[in-house]
């Protein structure tokens, strides 16, 4: 017990330090630029940090401040660093590697594309978001280890428990109350009636842009709700044969060059779909995307008015 808490306590003077030291660096200016924070050979980079915060709010996880987040990545690198020096830890850098290449798989099969998965985890290759699960996965794999070494056969009493705290309670943090919540939730439904509006909505762009009222780009940068297109006019170009979803890769190639679909139905909503041309086995298409998805109370009184 007292050999655990001299160990942890020495953990925590050393990161301390580090700390001091980063902080006395960061006041002189002498920062390498890019790097964060070395601990060890272990370096934090400010990609690294923007890369991991993306990547964890798109995992559903709950992301503290930049600060917060930091001084977490920062004190798992001091395990990490640690757990790599110790010999009774597997190095499993190629098994974590492989594994990291098929959660990037898993991660794609729930995206149209790789463009638009890799514009929503805010990536610009394929090559930065394999490396970027790849690091996380690693540290999480040698912080866990390093600290169940650590904890390994810690035997404390409840007597024990007690005594610690009544020695060093002016010096614990404050910990927040909590409480356990149930809830019941009921998703509106989606009616046939809102799908004929989501449809006649693209009916009438349809007309529009044949009619030279307005222009197909113009009306996708507006209201395609595809992030990963719209801000391009709707446009991807040199699409392979089995990147899109089937009913949106039959109705493009079913087009001449420069016509354009009726409103198409695919597990992300309806589509309205110009082929820009066929180059082979490959095609340019531009499309707009009106997610179907029931009106908020909110869109129904605008309707309305």
């Amino acid at each position: 017990m007292v050999k655990n808490i001299k160990l942890l306590s020495l953990m925590m003077a050393v990161f301390t330090l580090l700390s001091v030291q980063l902080s006395a660096q960061i006041s002189k200016g002498t920062l390498v630029d890019g790097i964060t924070a070395v601990i060890g050979n272990e370096i934090v980079l400010e990609s690294d940090i923007e890369e991991q915060m993306n990547y964890a709010k798109q995992q559903g996880l709950s992301v503290s401040d930049r600060c917060e987040f930091l001084a977490n990545i920062v004190n798992n690198k001091f395990l990490i660093y640690e757990a790599k020096r110790d010999t009774l830890i597997e190095n499993r850098s190629a098994a974590i590697k492989e594994a990291a290449e098929n959660k990037y798989e898993q991660i794609l099969a729930n995206f149209p594309d790789e463009k638009t998965m890799l514009n929503s985890y805010k990536f610009r290759t394929s090559y930065e978001m394999k490396n970027a699960i790849e690091k996380i996965d690693s540290d999480n794999y040698y912080g866990q280890q390093k600290y169940g070494r650590i904890t390994d056969k810690v035997d404390v009493t409840p007597n024990e428990v007690t005594d610690f705290y009544n020695m060093y309670k002016h010096q614990l943090p404050m910990v927040k109350d909590e409480v356990s919540i149930s809830q019941i939730v009921m998703y509106q439904q989606l009616t046939e009636a809102h799908k004929d509006d989501i449809k006649n909505r693209l009916r009438k762009m349809k007309q529009d842009i044949q009619s030279g009222k307005e222009s197909f780009e113009q009306l996708a940068r507006i209201y395609s709700e595809d992030t990963g297109s719209a801000s391009n006019g709707g446009l991807y170009t040199n699409i392979s044969k089995g990147r899109m979803v089937k009913p949106f890769e039959a109705a493009a190639l079913n087009l001449q060059e420069g016509e354009i679909s009726e409103p198409v139905e695919t597990e992300y909503g309806y589509h309205l779909i110009q082929l820009v041309k066929k180059i082979g086995k490959n095609y340019d298409a531009r499309h707009i995307l009106l997610k179907a998805e029931p009106p908020t109370k909110k869109s129904q009184m605008l309707e309305r008015n």
